[in-house]
């Protein structure tokens, strides 16, 4: 009796353990999760959704659905009437019959109130290419349509993002391409919860949010941001490098960094942090200047830790990682997810103590301590793939240094552009040894503005943006 009771509490103590280490909260054996995002402003509670994968041409009602986490009891709840999940409908054009489901490429929901919802659908059976925006101000029970400046027939468009003021959501922005703007990309805002908009300026070149793998996604990754810290300061994603308003919306400019894939908002630390390759880019003036420091690897998600500013979480397609020093060092945190380990966002949020949530493609889970099942990632002296570090100083005047990184003996070429595509230099041509190879560019002749460097080795090719100021 004494022996049964002995492993009797051995197994209750793992148990409690596995349990402290992290819980399963959500998962779809048959349809797996596309995105996780979140209602509210960063350092504040925020409502949390997910959103499953969408199939063109099936009524499972769990196609595309999007799910609110409700925090109590661990329930999922299907908000706005599952307007924002896919859309399907029985199309008929004699004598065929079809089923035709599409996801909306866009929702926007005001961090001070879920039912104010701005949402772009693509038009179910049309002939042609077809889309609209609609707004809802009573979640969803019912929308106005923005036809006549945010939608397109006979071509697709897609929006290039939007966002609410977070201190005031009478002041939104949407970026759209029509042909008021001769079918380039331009910001609108309202001041009025987007009943009225207008034109603030036209940026060429935005990209749109489409998802990655949605129909010719090479220019997806869009996205419009409003900085909490200072509501002036309006974020959007050039195809090449992303751009800053300081005058709310109405003049935009390069920055120094990458188009961004994964922007948070330290409101507490006044810091501001992007992802972009295998690179962490942090900003303290709210985006004026900005550094970059090498990841261990290409992550796929950032958040920062709301009771402690030196924290932030970042997923990978192989677990969890965290830094304790804003960024400069990252650890394994938890690779224990299954099947998939492959982590699409966290949600940190303020006052949780250690919980987060982690959202993988199968499953959500909350994580409550620390599950470190590896070393720190290390790097070699010879890396694994080829690499092309941001120029530094950036912006320069007139000399910067080039580092790249090649994992072979190969030859390579190292090319500087101007903005408008014409080659300005040469900096290598030649065959190179694996490792480190470091080029100085000298601009003396050349003008400020914004300049790229492309690099070509072994199959690959890799762009920096470079800012020249005189």
């Amino acid at each position: 009796m004494k022996r049964l009771i002995v492993l009797l509490s051995i197994f209750i103590y793992c148990n409690t353990l596995s349990q402290e280490s992290f819980i399963r909260i959500y998962s779809s054996d048959t349809w797996q999760i596309e995105n996780l995002f979140t209602q509210g402003i960063e350092g504040t509670q925020r409502n949390i959704y997910i959103r499953h994968v969408s199939d063109a041409s099936s009524t499972d009602p769990e196609n595309g659905a999007v799910k609110r986490y409700s925090g109590v009891g661990n329930k999922w709840t299907i908000p706005a009437g599952g307007y924002l999940g896919t859309l399907c409908r029985q199309c008929v054009d004699p004598p065929m019959v079809w089923i035709e489901c599409k996801p909306s490429p866009f929702i926007g929901i005001s961090p001070a109130d879920t039912n104010f919802i701005i949402l772009y659908t693509l038009t179910l059976c049309a002939m042609c290419p077809d889309a609209n925006t609609f707004i809802t101000w009573n979640g969803a029970v019912e929308w106005r349509s923005y036809y006549g400046i945010f939608g397109c027939g006979g071509m697709m468009v897609f929006p290039n993002g939007g966002d609410f003021d977070p201190s005031n959501d009478s002041v939104c922005y949407y970026g759209y391409t029509n042909g008021l703007t001769n079918f380039e990309s331009a910001i609108y805002k309202s001041t009025n919860r987007g009943i009225n908009w207008y034109q603030t300026c036209i940026v060429p070149d935005l990209r749109d949010s489409r998802p990655e793998n949605y129909w010719y996604g090479e220019l997806s990754g869009g996205f419009i941001r409003v900085c909490p810290m200072n509501t002036n300061h309006i974020f959007a994603v050039h195809r090449d490098y992303m751009m800053l308003s300081t005058d709310a919306g109405y003049n935009f400019n390069a920055l120094p960094v990458p188009p961004l894939k994964s922007m948070v908002f330290d409101t507490g630390g006044n810091m501001i942090y992007g992802l972009a390759e295998q690179a962490l880019f942090v900003s303290d003036d709210q985006g004026l200047t900005w550094t970059s420091m090498e990841t261990p690897l290409q992550f796929t998600s950032l958040e920062v830790n709301y009771d402690n500013s030196n924290i932030l979480y970042a997923g990978s397609n192989a677990g969890m990682y965290r830094t304790t020093n804003r960024g400069i060092s990252w650890h394994l945190y938890n690779n224990m997810f299954t099947p998939s380990k492959k982590v699409l966002g966290i949600v940190k949020q303020p006052g949780s103590g250690d919980t987060v949530i982690v959202c993988t493609s199968d499953a959500v889970y909350k994580v409550f301590r620390d599950q470190l099942t590896s070393s720190v990632n290390s790097y070699s002296s010879v890396p694994e793939v080829y690499e092309l570090h941001q120029n530094y100083p950036n912006p320069f005047n007139p000399e910067t240094v080039i580092e790249i990184f090649s994992p072979e003996e190969t030859h390579a070429t190292l090319t500087v552009y101007d903005a408008v595509g014409r080659k300005i230099a040469e900096l290598m041509n030649s065959r190179i040894s694996a490792g480190k190879h470091s080029v100085v560019f000298n601009s003396a002749t050349l003008g400020s503005g914004v300049y790229f460097c492309r690099l070509q080795a072994g199959g690959v090719i890799k762009s920096i943006v470079m800012i020249l100021q005189k």
